[in-house]
This record gives C-alpha cells, structure tokens and sequence, in this order.
C-alpha cells in the first residue's frame, strides 16, 4: 500500500531508475489497454488519466531530485496526453509510434544528475514510509542481534584483558606510524573518486544540445520521427488494405430467368429459379458487366433501388448488364410478391435514371398464371 501511495506523492525524490521504470511502464499499459479495450472509450479514458496523473507526478519528483523547475513537468505529460489521444482517435496500430515523442523528453530528464543527498528505498525518497522495503536496514538489524556465545572462567578473564591491553599498545604504535600513509591514500581515493562523479548523462546532454548542436540534435530527432511513422503507416495501410475483386470476376451462381412477359414501354419481367423478379430492359451500350452490387454497395446509385410514382421504394439485389445494352434488374425473392402489387396498380416507376410507364400493367400480369396468383385484387 505504501508503495502504491509513494506513485501519487509530489513532495518526495525519484531516482533516474526509478523515474524512466514509472515512464515506460505507463505508456506500455496503456498501450496495451487501447489495444484491448478499443471498443470501450470509457474504459480507455479513465485509464488513460490515471497514468497521466502517475506519469506527472513522477516527473515532478524527478525534477525535485534535479533540482529543476517544476514547469518542465509539462513536456512529457502534455505530450503523453497528445500522443494517447491520438491512438484512441485514430485507431491505428502504427499511431503507437507518437508515444516516442514523450518518451524521448523523458529521457531528455534522465540527463540531469541527482542533487538529492537523502537516501533512496527502490529509488524513492519522501513523505512516504518505505522502510519496510529496505533490504539493508533489515540485514544490519539481523547482523545486530546475532549474539556469538562465549564461556571464560575468572582466570581467564584476567589474562585475556592484559593481552588485550598488549594488543592495544601495539596497534597504537602501528597508527601513529601510518597515519602519512592513510592520509596519501584518501587523498588518491578523493581524486579518483571524483573522476568517478562526472555523469555520463550530463556530458552526453552538454554535448548534443550546446550551441549549434541543439538545433542539429532536434532536426534529426524530428526526421527520425517522422520518419518512423511514414513508415509503420504505410506498412499497417499496406497489410490491412483489402483487394476486393471486381464484381464481373467473381464466380456466381447463374440465373435462370423463366416467364417472360413484355410490358408497352419496352421493359420485360422475368422470375428466377428461386422466384426472384427481374426486370429487362434495352438501353445505352456500356462496356461494363454489372453497375450495381449490394453486396458491395458500390457501383451506380441510381441503380440501388426502384422507385415508384407514389414514393415507394424497394431495393435492387444486382444490376447487370448482358450484349452491351441489355440490362437486367434483380430483387430479392421476399420481395416479389410487393413488387408485383406495385407494377399492378401504379402509374409509374424509375430505375438506373430510366422511367417507365405501368400503363395496362394490371391487364398483362392478370393473362399470366405464374404472375396473376401473386397479386392481390
């Protein structure tokens, strides 16, 4: 529970490792949480602003240990936010890659040693109590209590004072003969040791954004960036794009078209095997094979549907077209039977741009037993 609190303190102390750990593992969950939870924005968004929250909070005590305007806090978090949003909306795999940007300022505060001289309990040091995580206080309370038994007699009590005091005596007259030696070897130790202090981080950060390096080290970084999304956008786009093959390439069922009956306005009426109506009629040559498909939706729209007089309408299956200019409407076999009372007793309908007259329609349907039982009067 501790541990958990010491994620929301801001006046507490995080150590590079412990800061970069927190980064990572926030933009990782919630990558993880968009990709599993895609279908729930509720979900995400909380999610979403609870690591934003932790990821705040821990560049707010990075910057503490640095010794850094809290302002600076804004880069990563702001960014996060962008970049996260980004995800949700797009919905694309490859908008994972914004979440370069913040991680890449968050490596920029990684840079900045620690000024902190408070101990640190697994990289943390603050308001919240850790102690029962420190491994070292634990072992030096164990190695304190250990009690090594001992069994003198008097006797033996006495002499093992006076060799002590022997032994005293000797290891004074061995200090005071090597005290110049102790005193060149801290001074060694001083100077390697702070040979040993020049942080990596810092100089690598001196370095890559002084002068005109900065602008350099930015112009790069950004070209990396998008770069690295060009790509993964084209490749998702080329992996997910799908080839649908032209409607005259694919293998269907051919229809059998029985019961012709021709109407004075130069279209006919067929009935397929499984009784579905077609409607026939001549009109402007075309190359193409078929202009309309429902299960695709694509093709002419003008075609999706045939519309009567009085505003009704009903929706076309295909619209094909065989010799160049014979076109052949097809509709569902649930709608036959509508379609028929329709041409019966309307005046007139549009189909594909073209209007046809109904004129006599009820008298012709009535002369043909497969198309009179269909119609009620």
């Amino acid at each position: 529970m501790q541990l958990f609190k010491s994620l929301f303190c801001i006046k507490g102390f995080d150590s590079r490792c412990r800061f970069i750990a927190i980064s990572i593992a926030t933009y990782t969950i919630f990558i993880i949480i968009n990709a599993t939870f895609s279908n729930y924005l509720f979900i995400t968004i909380a999610v979403l602003i609870c690591l934003v929250v932790i990821n705040t909070l821990t560049s707010l005590r990075r910057l503490n240990d640095a010794q850094l305007n809290k302002n600076w806090s804004i880069g990563p978090s702001l960014s996060f936010v962008i970049a996260s949003l980004l995800m949700v909306i797009t919905g694309h795999n490859s908008a994972d890659w914004f979440l370069l940007i913040p991680l890449i300022l968050s490596s920029l505060l990684l840079t900045y040693p620690s000024k902190n001289s408070s101990s640190y309990i697994l990289g943390y040091s603050g308001p919240v109590d850790l102690s029962s995580f420190d491994q070292r206080k634990s072992n030096k309370d164990r190695h304190n209590k250990r009690i090594e038994p001992t069994i003198l007699s008097s006797n033996s009590q006495l002499s093992n004072s006076e060799s002590n005091y022997e032994s005293l005596a000797v290891k004074q007259s061995l200090s005071s003969g090597h005290n110049d030696t102790y005193d060149t070897n801290i001074e060694r130790n001083s100077k390697s040791q702070s040979n040993k202090d020049i942080d990596i981080g810092e100089s690598i950060r001196l370095k890559l954004l002084s002068g005109k390096n900065a602008k350099l080290t930015v112009l790069i970084l950004s070209l990396v960036i998008i770069s690295t999304l060009l790509v993964s956008f084209l490749i998702s786009s080329f992996k997910n794009k799908e080839v649908l093959p032209l409607p005259e390439n694919t293998p269907s069922l051919k229809v059998q078209r029985v019961s012709q009956i021709s109407f004075p306005d130069n279209f006919s009426l067929w009935l397929s095997q499984h009784k579905g109506l077609v409607i026939n009629w001549q009109a402007d040559e075309t190359k193409e094979s078929q202009i309309w498909n429902i299960n695709t939706a694509q093709g002419e729209k003008s075609c999706k549907d045939i519309t009567f007089n009085n505003g009704d309408k009903i929706r076309t299956t295909t619209v094909a077209i065989e010799n160049s200019d014979e076109y052949f409407a097809s509709f569902s076999p649930l709608d036959t039977q509508a379609l028929l009372q329709a041409i019966a007793f309307r005046g007139n309908f549009k189909l594909c741009g073209y209007k046809f007259s109904l004129k006599g329609s009820q008298a012709i349907l009535g002369k043909h037993a497969d198309y009179a039982q269909m119609v009620n009067y």
